[in-house]
């Protein structure tokens, strides 16, 4: 028998009160929204999980039913978040249609925990709520024991979770929904993970820039030595570690973010208003939904590397901006990213028109197999030319697509390397600079050539992944 006091308990009749005030204990006291009561005919079982359901939709929060496998509520409770159960005690004081609510955050040494009630929050020990809520009930095993009060808890969900959990009668699990695609993102700690890669990519890039100017000093002055090679070596391979840790997170980051941006999808088409899909058809909503591979292709190649370019020529401009060079060799670096920006933008704008070239062949193809016998019964060559005109129309402007990211992988790393050389000849002719300015400068060449080189590798797939992000709106 439970030791439950009847007071924690709220009537079935009131649970729309008890879910408002979930809503304001997880929102703050500045939140507004109120759930009506449930009415009479809202009973037990689907009828009454439906309603749960859609009142939390309302209040903006979500309702997920509890993990059958949870040894205890430390292992529900890990989030700022509540749990719904029904009341286990049936009869007495209390009605059997009564519910206890549960706050959360929960830690699994924690000894008591706060109960919401009509009055507030309330203090109770968890172990007797666990053995009123959990069917596993290992009390009287535990006792004999003679364990000490602090290992008891412990005790028990080893042993519930050995005889397959506790499963909860009637339960739900009530968070706030993170409705942005950042905030979920931030639930699923992916924001830490792309921190953790960044400080690794500038760790590199550190390492990297000790590596040159040791060895580039050395070779223009004539004199390498074993020990420079030595220190050489070692930073390059302490380089790859950080590489590879850094990979790992981005690795990580991006499995959660792709992952994240399907759901997000699968919830925009259960969303979506039949007015909508009769507007826009199967095949355009099909083509817009393909569009996440654009953005899987950017997650999985070209976000890691953008962020590489980037920190490469920040480097490669501080590099120029000391090295022989000088201010020169800087404004060369500025008038050439203005002409890398005036090609991205022309890139981004033919992709434009590109996608929704693709987005009309593939609307109008799905159509034309959906429609296959209505295109057989009346005259199919006037559709199919509508077909042939759309692909037409698609080859075109994927020729225009295809020319514009030629010039930026044949033009922008080659003719950078001739406009950073060119930036030199004042040193050179000038034969005041030292070995070291012009080791310095070299260097900043180098590395930016790198960056620009593989920044014109993945610009198509950054800009498709833009234009995809464009068309999803997340």
């Amino acid at each position: 028998m439970s030791t439950l006091s009847p007071t924690l308990a709220w009537p079935r009749a009131r649970l729309g009160e008890a879910m408002t005030a979930v809503n304001t204990h997880l929102r703050g006291v500045d939140e507004v929204r109120t759930l009506a009561n449930p009415a009479p005919d809202v009973t037990r079982g689907p009828p009454l999980d439906r309603w749960v359901q859609a009142g939390a939709r309302r209040l903006g929060l979500d309702s997920d039913a509890p993990d059958q496998r949870a040894r205890g509520l430390s292992d529900l409770l890990t989030e700022p978040s509540a749990l719904v159960a029904r009341w286990p005690v049936a009869g007495g004081a209390v009605e059997e249609g009564a519910y206890l609510v549960i706050l959360g955050p929960l830690a699994g040494s924690a000894q008591t925990a706060r109960v919401l009630t009509s009055t507030g929050a309330i203090s109770v020990d968890v172990s007797q709520l666990e053995h009123a809520l959990f069917a596993a009930n290992t009390t009287a095993v535990v006792k004999d024991l003679h364990l000490p009060p602090k290992r008891r808890l412990a005790a028990e969900r080893a042993m519930r979770a050995a005889l397959g959990g506790g499963a909860l009668s009637e339960a739900w699990l009530i968070e706030d929904a993170a409705n942005t695609f950042w905030q979920r993102a931030r639930r699923l700690g992916a924001p830490r993970l792309l921190w953790g890669g960044l400080a690794g990519f500038v760790l590199q890039l550190a390492l990297f820039s000790g590596a040159w100017g040791m060895v580039a000093n050395g070779a223009l002055e004539g004199r390498l030595e074993a020990g420079t090679l030595w220190a050489f070596g070692l930073l390059l391979a302490t380089m790859v570690a950080v590489r590879a840790v850094a990979g790992s997170a981005l690795g990580r980051a991006v499995v959660l973010l792709s992952g994240l941006a399907r759901e997000r999808l699968l919830e925009g088409v259960l969303r979506l208003d039949s007015g909508e899909i009769r507007s826009r058809g199967v095949g355009q909503l099909l083509g817009t939904v393909l569009e996440v591979d654009s953005l899987e292709l950017l997650a999985r190649g070209g976000g890691p590397t953008l962020i590489w370019v980037v920190l490469d020529v920040i480097l490669g401009a501080t590099l120029l901006a000391l090295g022989a060079g000088g201010w020169i060799h800087f404004v060369l670096l500025l008038v050439w990213l203005a002409l890398l920006a005036f090609w991205l933008h022309g890139l981004q704008r033919r992709l434009i028109a590109w996608t929704e070239a693709r987005l009309t062949v593939t609307h109008e193809l799905v159509e034309a197999m959906v429609g296959h016998r209505t295109f057989v019964a009346q005259d199919a060559g006037l559709h199919l030319g509508h077909l042939h005109a759309s692909l037409d129309e698609y080859q075109a402007r994927s020729w225009l697509v295809d020319q514009a990211a030629t010039k930026l992988t044949a033009i922008l790393p080659r003719g950078w390397v001739v406009v950073g050389l060119l930036g030199l000849v004042p040193a050179f002719v000038d034969r005041g600079s030292s070995s070291a300015a012009l080791a310095t400068a070299l260097g900043g060449v180098v590395l930016i050539w790198g960056a620009f080189r593989h920044l014109a590798e993945v610009s198509p797939a950054l800009t498709a992944a833009f234009v995809a992000w464009r068309n999803l709106r997340f």
